[in-house]
C-alpha cells in the first residue's frame, strides 16, 4: 500500500474539465469526507488534476494488485509562504494526513506550486528556502523523514503581466535537485505541456503531468 500527499496549488489541485466517462479501480482511494473512498475525478472540488494519472501510472508500475491511496491537499492561488509550519494551509493539510493516515506512515510527497510567486523578484527569491523548509517540515512532522519530496517545475511563461517573474522562479527551481545535498527531492518538467495562461490546457496534460510523478517516485 502506497499512501500520497497532494500539496500546492490550483493545477495540483486541478484546473480542467473531469472525462465523462471514467476508468473506476477499487485499489485506487481518495481521502474525501474523512473516509478512504475508491478514488474517481473531481478528487476535491470540481475539476480534475493529476492525482489519477498518479494513481493509474503506478498501478502500471507496481502492479494493479497495489493499493494506491491519495491525500487530496492542494489550495489554489496558496503561495509557498502559505505552505510553512504554522499557517493554516500547512496545518490543515498536516492535520488531514494524520487522519487519513491513522498511524500509518506517508509515501510521498508531491507538490505543484510556484505560480503564486512569480508576482514579485522577492517572492521568487524566497521560494527555494521556503519550498526546502516546507518540504523538511512536513515530512518530518508526519514522521517519516525519509520519503520523497518530488515537484512540478513550472512550465512556459504565459506571458502575464501579472507573473513579470516566472521565468526568474523557474530558473532557481532547477537548483533544488541536487542529490549530494538533498538525495530525495526529485523534480519534474513541464515545458511540453501545453497551458491556458497559467494552467494546464486540458485533461490529458493533467494525467501526462501525473505520469511523470509517479515515474520520478518510482
Amino acid at each position: 500500500m502506497l499512501t500520497f500527499a497532494l500539496t500546492g496549488q490550483s493545477n495540483m489541485e486541478g484546473y480542467s474539465t473531469p472525462p465523462v466517462t471514467q476508468v473506476i479501480s477499487e485499489n485506487i482511494l481518495v481521502w474525501k469526507n474523512n473516509s478512504w473512498m475508491v478514488a474517481k475525478e473531481p478528487l476535491s472540488g470540481v475539476y480534475g488534476g493529476p492525482g489519477m494519472g498518479i494513481a493509474k501510472t503506478l498501478h502500471s508500475l507496481y502492479g494493479n494488485q497495489e493499493v494506491i491511496r491519495l491525500i487530496p491537499c492542494a489550495v489554489s492561488g496558496s503561495g509557498i509562504s502559505q505552505w510553512q509550519r504554522g499557517q493554516s494551509i500547512y496545518q490543515s493539510a498536516i492535520s488531514k494526513c494524520q487522519s487519513a493516515l491513522g498511524g500509518q506512515l506517508l509515501s510521498g510527497v508531491f507538490m505543484w506550486q510556484g505560480e503564486a510567486d512569480t508576482y514579485t523578484q522577492s517572492l521568487a527569491d524566497a521560494w527555494c528556502g521556503l519550498a526546502l523548509q516546507f518540504a523538511r517540515d512536513f515530512r518530518t512532522d508526519l514522521g517519516n523523514i525519509e520519503i520523497p519530496f518530488i515537484f512540478a517545475e513550472l512550465g512556459n511563461d504565459p506571458q502575464l503581466p501579472t507573473h513579470p517573474f516566472w521565468d526568474y522562479l523557474k530558473s532557481k527551481q532547477s537548483t533544488l535537485v541536487n542529490p549530494s545535498l538533498y538525495k530525495w527531492i526529485r523534480m519534474i518538467t513541464t515545458d511540453d505541456l501545453p497551458n491556458n495562461q497559467q494552467h494546464l490546457f486540458s485533461y490529458a496534460e493533467c494525467e501526462r503531468a501525473g505520469a511523470r510523478f509517479a515515474s520520478s517516485y518510482y
